[in-house]
Formats: structure tokens, sequence, C-alpha cells
């Protein structure tokens, strides 16, 4: 098996072996060993049970083993099962189908690294997301628009926001767009301006808003407030995030009441209301204390954003809203 690799791979193995003082083939059968488990559990059979765990996972909406199979372009279910089973070696151009196909981790599938639907988000903060956005340059990661966008608030003294993005053209995935955004008071400055900006994303991001022409025709937008375990498990990507959004989603408005100046009360956590204070705060220094200015103020963020890179910005984007919301 090893001579039909690269020979730079070959290679590589061998300085590694030497470095620890062992022959190639102790080398590779100690990595095996960490990475695979037990000896009497072989490679396919390890790589067979987290694929069983992926299936056991995974939100069962519109999913069978079959419709799986027909995505990835096999015939019919039965080397699909025989995978699941440990008859046959998962390919590796199937795993990466696979977990594309169902946000999974390659790393943890075929050598159990990290957690099953681990992912980076794609974005640094805030600011970075909403830049995008504004020059309508964001799609999923198979390169499709997106049509929903998800937010998660950890509900707890140092409450956390992360967003996932949904395209219907892989049904069975959801993209980390931001895994970390603070919601809270008790972040600094810098933390205050992330916040800050948030608001504006969110903003924007507000189905009544005219920058939702920004966004695809029947774009909208969900969220939930989960207790601090759930938020962890699923950001952290130890559970796969549509079984708290899309199979559980109600509307909870806690993004949209983030960035609304006449704002009701609401019950959320207390960490929420002081974050909300302290986008207030920002606000107010800037002149803005109304729906009305907010949506103003964003508008022209869009506009500087989208002309960033000497582009002009689109006419939509600079035409004064007709409501407040």
């Amino acid at each position: 098996m090893v001579r039909d690799l690269n020979p730079e791979i070959i290679a590589a193995i061998d300085c590694r072996a030497r470095l620890m003082k062992l022959s190639r083939q102790q080398f590779l059968h100690e990595h095996l060993h960490r990475v695979f488990g037990p000896n009497e559990m072989n490679v396919t059979a390890s790589i067979a049970a987290r694929l069983r765990q992926v299936f056991e996972s995974v939100p069962k909406s519109s999913y069978s083993v079959s419709r799986v199979a027909m995505e990835l372009g096999m015939p019919d279910a039965t080397l699909l099962e025989a995978n699941l089973s440990g008859e046959q070696p998962l390919a590796f151009t199937t795993a990466r189908k696979l977990c594309d196909l169902l946000g999974v981790d390659p790393e943890w599938l075929l050598e159990g690294k990290r957690t099953p639907f681990h992912q980076m988000p794609r974005f640094r903060n805030a600011d970075d997301c909403l830049a995008m956005l504004a020059r309508k340059e964001l799609r999923s990661q198979g390169g499709a628009p997106y049509s929903s966008w998800y937010f998660l608030l950890s509900d707890e003294p140092n409450g956390r926001a992360a967003v996932y993005g949904y395209a219907s053209e892989t049904p069975w995935r959801l993209d980390l767009l931001l895994s970390d955004v603070p919601v809270t008071d008790n972040v600094g400055a810098g933390g205050s301006q992330q916040l800050f900006v948030f608001g504006l994303l969110c903003t924007t991001l507000e189905p009544k808003s005219r920058h939702s022409r920004l966004l695809e025709t029947g774009f909208d937008t969900w969220g939930r407030v989960l207790n601090r375990q759930r938020f962890y498990d699923v950001v952290g990507g130890q559970e796969h995030p549509g079984l708290v959004t899309r199979e559980e989603a109600g509307h909870v408005p806690w993004a949209e009441d983030l960035a609304d100046m006449e704002y009701k009360s609401r019950p959320y956590s207390e960490s929420f209301l002081l974050g909300r204070d302290t986008f207030r705060l920002i606000a107010n220094e800037r002149g803005i204390t109304t729906n009305t200015e907010l949506t103003e103020y964003t508008k022209k963020t869009i506009a500087q954003m989208f002309t960033r890179n000497g582009a002009q910005a689109p006419a939509q984007t600079l035409k004064a809203p007709n409501h407040t919301f």
C-alpha cells in the first residue's frame, strides 16, 4: 500500500519515522493505532463507526441513505450501506463529497481528530461579514446564495452569539459565518465596537428593512436562545447545527431586538440587556436615537463598504427607506 503513495509522501513518512527513531513499519503502526483506535479495530471499521454516528446525528428532514447516495452520484444505496456497515472501505473522494454534503469535518471522519461538525467561522468579525454582504459577494461554501441565516444566542453571564448560513442547494449542512460575537457590556472598547457593527448587521438582515434587497428573494432570518452548554456543543461541532435551527426553529426576534432603538422589553438574560444598552450608547454617540436614523446610518455604512474597492454603490442601497421597523 505504501509503495502506491506519492514519493513525496513516502519521504515525509520516512523523515518522521527517523525523528522518532522508528522504522517505517513501526511508525505507521503506531500512527494508525493512535488515530484509529485499538489494534482489533481496523481503519475501515473505525471510519464506518464514525460514519454511522454522522447519519444518526444529521437532521432527518427529507433524509434517507438512498437520497444521500443519489446526491453522491451512486447508482443506488448498496455501496453506501456497505460503507456504513464496514464491509467496504470508504473511498477518499466519496468521503470528501459526503463531508461537503453533510457539513462534516473530514479530519474527524477519516482520522478521529477534532469534533464531527467542526467548522472554522468564515469571518473574523461582523464588519468583514457586512462588507462582503454589501458588495453582494456572499455565497455559501458550495457557491449558492444563502436562503436563510440563523442566529444563536448563548443565554449566560458573558453572552455570545453565532450566525449560520443555510443554502437550500445543500439541505443537510449549515455554514458557520460568525462564532464568537459578544452580546454583553463586559468586553471593553474593542468588543463594544464589534457589538455595534453586529447590530448593524442585524439591521441589514431584518426582513422589513430596505437592505433586504441585498439578499435573494425569499431570504429569511431565524433565531434561537440556547443555554451555555447547548450553544458550545453546536458551535464547537459536537452537535449538528441543523438540530437547533431548521428542525426546531421558531422566530425568536432577539437579533432584531438588539438593533431596535424603540425596543420593547422582553424576557432576555441580563447579559443581553447589558449588551443592548452598550449598542444604544454607541448609537447615541453617533446621533442615532430612532429606528429611522439607524436605518439611514446602516444604509450609508453599506454604501461605504461597497465602495471600498472603488466600485459604484448600487442604487437600491442609496434610497431612503419609506418606513421604520
